[in-house]
């Protein structure tokens, strides 16, 4: 019988060093299909290694025990399912069809009634001890580490005790609830599960900067995150939000203007979600309006109105796009009041009457006002100047017409300029003239009494010398050519010698 013991004890260690290895390097993998109540507990009582603990106590208490080895070896077994780990896997939620209950009823009055016998058939309880405590040790263990082993803050870690030990008991049936990770903005999922008939609790991890939409059943009913939160039945997340500062830009919108030319205009928008903030350190969550946040979601929208194009008009709109489709639908209502040339006009009365700052100015208002309602703050954006019509022969055609006008400008400017010309030339000609006039009239007062043939040269002398003195005034200078000037120097030298 020793020998006979002593073999039972070096396979009882061999067993517990390879299922130990087993579970370490191959952990049980999430089932694709579904798994029914029953099984999944015995594949959990199956990784914990609880048919070890049974049989090796039960050869334990054959030298004390004054029982059969048959009703030790049952009893043995009977009475850790019985008392803790059957009751155990009720309080970690595993679900129980009506079959299964009445299965754990019997087992829990069958160990029961081996306590009642055990006890008052032989005197003697101390083997309700041995088979408890093994059992009841590695309950404790469980609970108090699980917490550790998932990525908790310490104080989540203080108040996750039990949801982490249903998730670790849940991941062990092989049939769990998701666990997903929020990783650069993604739902990425680490354990695939159902979320509505899977064992235990899910997990979901965020980003600092992450929320997600939580829905029961088909209802989205509220926003949470960012953090590590334990998911219960019928939860699931299928949409992130994103709390960070968003932007932005289309190249272009096309509208219509008064003259029905389809032109294309830019348009940007910085926004973020209402109340979010950064936080003070790195690595702490951003605070928001949750409210907000789902009112947000809530809002994504399918306008055919509001669409491009017939094929995209069943197509919902996400919250992040839904700034630059509002300033898009409402680019095209305000676009109407103006024809081309006038959006493109760069002078009016007043500054702020330009166009395209009053079509500016009409869309952001617009779009801030329709985006807080709906949880969304709009902080900065407009519409670019950059208003180019799609079809290229519109813009060559404009092109030719702005030049024309502007060479009718040129033109004008031009033939104001030579007027200017010939009424500066008559003014200094009369100038001259009544110079000349009346130098001469001078000269013949001084002349009175000398020979005709003798006033004749002096008059042309003098008349030569008044030319001259008028051409040497700057302002006559600059409109007469060099010639002249020229041919007056020979004149006047001419008169001096004779």
């Amino acid at each position: 019988m020793p020998n006979v013991r002593l073999l039972v004890l070096i396979i009882y260690a061999v067993a517990t060093i390879l299922l130990q290895r087993q579970l370490l390097y191959h952990p049980p993998e999430p089932s694709k299909t579904f798994i029914k109540y029953p099984a999944r507990c015995m594949r959990i009582v199956l990784a914990l290694g609880a048919p070890l603990i049974g049989p090796l106590i039960a050869y334990f208490w054959v030298d004390f025990s004054p029982l059969p080895l048959v009703i030790v070896v049952l009893l043995a077994t009977v009475l850790p399912l019985g008392l803790l780990y059957v009751p155990w896997l009720w309080r970690m939620n595993v679900p129980k069809p009506l079959l299964f209950t009445v299965i754990v009823a019997v087992i829990v009055f069958l160990a029961l009634l081996s306590i009642l016998v055990w006890v008052y058939g032989s005197n003697d309880g101390r083997g309700i001890t041995w088979a408890v405590l093994p059992m009841l040790y590695f309950v404790l263990i469980l609970y108090t580490w699980a917490p550790a082993i998932l990525p908790l803050s310490a104080a989540e870690q203080q108040r996750s005790h039990l949801q982490a030990t249903r998730l670790i008991t849940g991941f062990l049936s092989t049939f769990p609830r998701p666990v997903v990770v929020v990783e650069h903005g993604e739902l990425q999922t680490r354990v695939a599960g159902n979320p509505f008939v899977g064992t235990g609790p899910g997990l979901l991890v965020t980003e600092p900067h992450n929320a997600v939409v939580r829905y029961q059943g088909t209802v989205a009913d509220r926003v949470i995150g960012p953090g590590v939160f334990f998911t219960e039945r019928g939860e699931n997340f299928p949409a992130v939000i994103d709390l960070q500062g968003q932007f932005r830009v289309t190249p272009g919108i096309e509208a219509q203007t008064r003259d029905n030319i389809t032109v294309r205009v830019p348009c940007s928008s910085i926004f973020r979600i209402e109340g979010a903030k950064e936080p003070g350190e790195l690595g702490q969550p951003w605070t928001y309006n949750p409210d907000a946040a789902l009112r947000a979601f809530l809002a994504t929208e399918v306008n055919p109105a509001k669409q491009p194009s017939k094929l995209e008009a069943h197509r919902a709109i996400n919250w992040a796009d839904m700034p630059l489709h509002e300033a898009g639908y409402m680019i095209q209502h305000v676009l109407k009041r103006y024809p081309l040339d006038q959006v493109y006009a760069i002078s009016e009365p007043q500054p702020e009457e330009l166009p395209r700052l009053t079509i500016a100015k009409e869309v952001r208002e617009h779009v801030i006002a329709q985006m807080a309602a709906i949880g969304i703050q709009v902080t900065a954006g407009g519409v670019g100047n950059r208003i180019v019509p799609t079809d290229p022969a519109i813009v060559k055609q404009r092109l030719e017409s702005w030049k024309a006008q502007k060479m009718q400008i040129i033109e004008l400017d031009q033939g104001k300029a030579k007027a200017e010309v010939v009424r500066e030339q008559g003014r200094v000609r009369s100038e001259a003239l009544v110079e000349l006039t009346k130098n001469l009239q001078e000269e013949v007062k001084k002349l009175q009494g000398i020979k005709p043939e003798e006033a004749k040269k002096l008059i042309a002398l003098r008349l030569l010398q008044t030319l001259d003195d008028i051409v040497q005034q700057p302002e006559i200078k600059a409109q007469l050519p060099v010639a002249t000037t020229e041919t007056l120097a020979a004149l006047q030298h001419r008169a001096n010698q004779s």
